[in-house]
């Protein structure tokens, strides 16, 4: 089921000299797949959330079950109705319905670049989105056919991105991301004062609005900013030659006067020309907002500056702009620090003898990282990074996994079970004919098929077949599963066939029963038809 929420509104248009007048609303319906004034369309009513439609203004909700629709992308329409019997034009969004079945499947590993730590993080191709587990920053998306833009982003992290990928129904495509972790360029909580801004006058720092306690950059202390104004707070220069990815973000709260004055975010590579970023005017409300700004203009740059600036016109002023916890981030060499290893793995602890184990590497640290596997019996050793391994015999064993790189080496043990066989009885049994589909004579080859459950049930199975014929019962042995049987019967009748099976595990057998009816053959005998004509009188 699919919920849809809606606002219908008819408080948007002016009712300035009674040309569009303000009604309760009335109605709301949707349709799917084709407007609500199409002749096709199937509209379906929509019900107001707080129970009645008696304000100018109601958000409505309505479901579609999804069930009949084809897998695809569908389009849902939504409009109201006022009380003077008008209907609003119609508002839509698209609705995607996926096969788990069939649908294309996108899947991988998020890792951060460095480390090879697993990392938690959102990944998302078109309107397509989920998230990687922490634990191991595996990750599956299930999609529609086409070609995505596939990203990933993580807290702390550049993000990456993969353009091309292309998916079809019943594919599962493989791509992991290595995220390259931000550090800290420039941070400033303004609580240790002018940490090497240049603030034209009046920026300055005031304890009267802040995000993080208890103080902020401002272009007005005190009061709303003059007309006429074009002052700036400018960061000193920043060398970032050796990153990539360069970052800004900050926390803002603004009240500019509408379409006239602004706000900018601006930076510069020489101190001297300067770009736009981000503008704001209007309020937010007296709300604080944080900005993540990606600046790849400045990757490299070893004279970079960033800028907050006031623009006013000479009319209508306001309490302008505050700003705190501004941080300038980047990846790459500069800010990577080499790491030793932390080796671990995961592995299930319990299992039956001849079942395979699969270890799965969790281990951190700077690569290139070489891996030495002792599974505990003496024989298994492996260099593999994901090794699995096949017990004979059960048992307790330590598995210990050695990682080394060039700055050292760690190891991480844990214990595995390893259990006996256990014997499994058959509990079920269920017999279907196969062969003849129709009428069975004498001679013809019956073949029936013995489904038995549960499917891990222990092997091989003994089993009797009784034809219920008085010819002698047959026994025999195998590991098949269902069991084909074929047999045929000499003479007409109605016979019992009976099928017993059983293992290691029952001291019983298992028996289930099948009718079968043998029909006489048909007779040689040759019969002419007679001729016959009916006379009707008139």
């Amino acid at each position: 089921m699919v919920s849809i929420a809606a606002l219908i509104d008819d408080t948007r248009y002016s009712s300035l000299g009674g040309i569009e007048p303000t009604q309760t609303i009335s109605a709301a319906e949707y349709s799917l797949d084709a407007p609500p004034t199409s002749p096709s369309a199937l509209k379906v009513p929509a019900t107001p959330k707080d129970g009645a439609f008696d304000e100018p203004s109601e958000d409505v909700i309505a479901q579609i079950d999804t069930t009949s629709l084809a897998p695809g992308r569908h389009m849902v329409f939504v409009r109201g109705q006022d009380a003077g019997g008008h209907w609003g034009p119609p508002s839509a969004a698209f609705l995607y319905v996926l096969d788990p079945l069939t649908s294309p499947k996108i899947q991988g590993h998020i890792l951060d670049a460095v480390t090879r730590a697993p990392l938690a993080a959102t990944v998302s191709a078109g309107v397509f989105q989920t998230s990687s587990d922490p634990a191991s920053g595996y990750y599956s998306m299930t999609v529609m056919s086409g070609t995505y833009t596939l990203t990933a982003a993580a807290e702390g992290y550049a993000p990456g991105s993969i353009s091309g990928v292309v998916v079809q129904d019943q594919q599962v495509i493989s791509q992991s991301f290595l995220l390259d972790p931000l550090c800290t360029i420039f941070w400033d909580d303004v609580e240790a004062g002018n940490v090497g801004w240049s603030a034209q006058s009046p920026w300055a720092i005031t304890s009267e609005d802040f995000h993080s306690p208890s103080h902020s950059w401002t272009d007005s202390p005190g009061r709303d900013y003059s007309d006429s104004r074009n002052i700036s707070l400018t960061s000193p220069a920043f060398n970032l030659s050796g990153y990539a990815n360069a970052t800004l973000s900050y926390w803002l709260e603004y009240d500019f006067e509408p379409v006239y004055d602004y706000g900018y975010v601006e930076y510069s590579t020489d101190g001297s020309h300067w770009s736009i970023i981000a503008s704001y005017s209007g309020s937010s409300n007296s709300q604080w907002i944080h900005e993540t700004l990606s600046i790849p203009a400045l990757d490299g740059a070893s004279s970079a500056r960033i800028r907050f600036r006031l623009l006013s016109d000479s009319g209508v002023t306001a309490n302008g702009w505050h700003l705190d916890d501004i941080i300038l981030q980047g990846s790459g060499p500069a800010c990577s620090i080499p790491a030793p290893p932390r080796a671990g793995f995961t592995a299930d602890s319990t299992l039956q003898s001849g079942q395979t184990v699969l270890f799965q590497n969790t281990t951190s640290g700077t690569p290139p990282l070489f891996y030495q596997w002792s599974f505990g019996d003496g024989t298994g050793f492996s260099t593999l990074k994901n090794p699995s391994y096949t017990y004979a015999m059960s048992g307790t064993y330590t598995v210990t996994l050695v990682a080394t790189n060039t700055l050292g080496s760690s190891s991480a043990s844990r214990p595995i079970s390893v259990l006996a066989p256990s014997l499994v009885p058959i509990s079920a049994m269920t017999l279907t004919r196969t062969a003849p589909s129709a009428e069975i004579y004498p001679g013809d080859e019956i073949i029936l098929s013995a489904d038995l459950s549960p499917s891990w049930a222990t092997r091989p199975y003994t089993y009797s077949i009784d034809l219920g014929d008085n010819t002698p019962s047959i026994r025999s042995v195998t590991s098949d599963d269902p069991l084909i049987l074929s047999f045929s019967y000499a003479s007409d009748g109605s016979y019992s066939f009976r099928l017993s099976v059983w293992n290691q595990a029952m001291s019983e057998p298992l028996t289930a029963l099948y009718p079968i009816v043998v029909e006489a053959l048909p007779s040689t005998d040759i019969f002419l038809p007679a001729l016959f004509k009916i006379s009707q009188r008139k």
